[in-house]
């Protein structure tokens, strides 16, 4: 789980979002591992709102121990108006 929450940091560090500010991390994997670390995230540290499981996610692909996952960050009034 810390790599996958480095990654996340790297991710909100690259897209500009600001400490503190609350976003929702969507993401896409068949690795079973990389699920149950999801599970184990650190959202409070990270800023995390909510963490959705969806298949065909368009975001970074990010390789995390060999294993291939897709991220995608959103605030989380970006992911409001979407619905």
């Amino acid at each position: 789980a810390r790599e996958l929450e480095r990654a996340v940091q790297a991710m909100r560090k690259n897209q500009g979002f600001r400490v503190g500010e609350i976003a929702n991390l969507s993401y896409d994997t068949n690795d079973e591992e990389l699920k149950t670390a999801f599970e184990l995230f650190d959202t409070k540290k990270t800023y995390i709102a909510k963490i959705i499981q969806e298949k065909g996610v368009e975001g970074e692909e990010v390789e995390i121990d060999g294993k291939k996952l897709t991220l995608k960050l959103e605030t989380r009034d970006e992911k409001q108006e979407t619905r």
